[in-house]
């Protein structure tokens, strides 16, 4: 491990710290492996279960993801905002004291979701036409257990020890695949895909915290008597709580919800592929980075005041160089992928697909934004338009869903963002002075890559599995090529790139530019 006590500081003109670049490159090479792990169980599991039993397996991980919302009580949020801020005090008591309030307090929540969970069993079996028998306890396991493995991993993050917990993130998911493998065929069922995810996140997790606490314990700090104190941390957890709860309306839920209630569990499988596959493949590297920009948010601002609205920007136009070609061309793709990949059962999520490859475009492109509030504690500020945004969601999810089926849910998610966004934008404006979106550099790269999934389109409906993969290297290689022979990036945008402190991106940026452009390499 790397010692959280050194320099915080950046290189000349860069944003993020050592440790920040450092732990992106674990973050991303973790990342990187572990998308495919998860791609694999999003192939394998639908294929072995059916779209029946797929379709409760995805009610069960519904009801369990919503519980983590819930019994997290944004405490999280807290953690990853103010360790960073505890480690330049060198204050490892309150280090200490606020990990393991926030896993008391979490596991003491979810003790109580679990007997509320078991008084209410009929009443889920009712509304959902399933008979869900033991399938509720099990899911309060996979709560806890999935609760516990993010607090390990949110604070390994906070401490900038990604290697660590990157490193222990891969194990669980190759055993999580492994398992899967060898249990699921023979024992096909929603409760074995349950009872494997508890098993390998819980001893991962239990690995982790023995190494937090043996870490915590090496460090020679002189602990100062106070920490954060309870009104800053219950004010930024209570915020992001609500904010969290918000996002469970505005991501699959409550739709997911309704689908169960008014539809087959065929159709919710359906639903829950068409949804999740495409975030998967749109924020699998930016969400193995959020926690730990978030903290590099964090220390940024607090060495400079004024870094925001460059960062902000900057940061956009990282995630359109690398997650719009994602969106666009799995928008044209969809259909066809979803058929090569799950197979003819699985094929009515093809357009639900498509369509989502947009809406969480959407959504991630408010990522930037939320960090800048959540550094300058803000998010308390933002909840009546969260209470808004809910109220919306669910209001178009009661009038449009049962009559339309899916494509009524996804015209809520997109019918919810299109209704409060001119709202959201203003706020969000006022509270951290402006949007900062690069709107020409968007336009630039939007174009050229819709034309490019474009041209491929007309082969899409007619090609293999080997036909498909060349087709994505193709757009890849042009992609890249493009971008350098039409000049996308500009002398600007490469000064702004460089600002991150990236020097492997900064030898990519010479790729795509002339050196004369692009400027020396910057060390760090």
């Amino acid at each position: 491990m790397t010692d959280p006590a050194g320099s915080t500081s950046a290189p000349e003109g860069a944003f993020f710290s050592h440790k920040v670049v450092s732990g992106a490159t674990w973050a991303i090479l973790n990342k990187a492996v572990l998308f495919l792990v998860v791609l694999g169980v999003q192939i394998f599991t639908p294929r072995v279960l059916g779209p029946e039993k797929y379709g409760v397996l995805s009610l069960c991980l519904t009801i369990g993801e919503t519980l983590i919302i819930f019994c997290g009580l944004g405490l999280n949020t807290a953690l990853v905002r103010f360790v960073p801020e505890l480690m330049v005090d060198k204050n490892r008591a309150g280090i200490v004291r606020m990990v393991l309030k926030t896993g008391l307090l979490q596991m003491g929540a979810v003790t109580g979701a679990g007997v509320l969970l078991f008084v209410m069993r009929p009443q889920f079996d009712a509304w959902f036409n399933v008979a869900f028998g033991s399938l509720l306890i099990i899911v309060v396991g996979f709560t806890a257990a999935r609760m516990f493995k993010t607090l390990m991993d949110d604070a390994f993050t906070a401490l900038f020890q990604v290697r660590t917990t990157s490193a222990l993130s891969l194990i669980q998911g190759l055993l999580w695949f492994s398992l899967l493998l060898a249990l699921l065929k023979p024992h096909p069922t929603p409760h074995t895909a349950l009872w494997i995810q508890i098993g390998t996140l819980s001893s991962v997790a239990i690995v982790e915290a023995f190494l937090l606490r043996r870490y915590l314990r090496g460090l020679d700090w002189q602990s100062p008597r106070h920490g954060i104190g309870k009104r800053r941390t219950l004010k930024i957890a209570s915020a992001s709580f609500i904010n969290a709860i918000a996002n469970v309306f505005m991501r699959q839920y409550s739709e997911l919800f309704f689908l169960g209630v008014f539809f087959s569990k065929s159709v919710v499988g359906w639903y829950a592929l068409g949804c999740v596959l495409p975030l998967q493949l749109i924020t699998f590297l930016p969400s193995g980075l959020q926690t730990l920009f978030t903290s590099g948010f964090a220390e940024a601002y607090s060495r400079d005041k004024g870094c925001l609205p460059k960062l902000i920007a900057t940061y956009y136009k990282a995630l359109i160089v690398t997650v719009l070609p994602v969106s666009i061309f799995g928008f044209f793709a969809a259909p066809r992928l979803i058929g090569l990949l799950f197979g003819d059962p699985m094929k009515e999520a093809g357009p639900i697909a498509s369509l989502f490859f947009l809406v969480h475009m959407q959504g991630l492109l408010s990522v930037p934004l939320s960090m800048a509030i959540v550094v300058k504690e803000k998010i308390l500020n933002m909840q009546p338009l969260m209470l808004l945004t809910i109220g919306v969601n669910l209001l178009l999810d009661y009038l449009l869903i049962p009559r339309y089926g899916m494509y009524g849910a996804v015209g809520a998610v997109f019918g919810t963002f299109f209704l409060t966004i001119p709202i959201r934008l203003y706020v969000v404006s006022r509270l951290i002075g402006g949007i900062y979106f690069p709107q020409a550099f968007f336009a630039r790269f939007c174009l050229l890559l819709t034309l490019l999934a474009g041209a491929a389109y007309p082969l899409l409906p007619h090609v293999g599995k080997a036909g498909m993969a060349a087709i994505v290297v193709a757009y890849a290689a042009a992609y890249l090529a493009l971008i350098r022979a039409m000049r996308l990036i500009k002398p600007e945008d490469v000064a702004e790139l460089r600002a991150l402190g990236f020097v492997r991106l900064n030898r990519v940026i010479d790729f795509f530019v002339k050196k004369a452009e692009a400027g020396p390499i910057a060390q760090g």
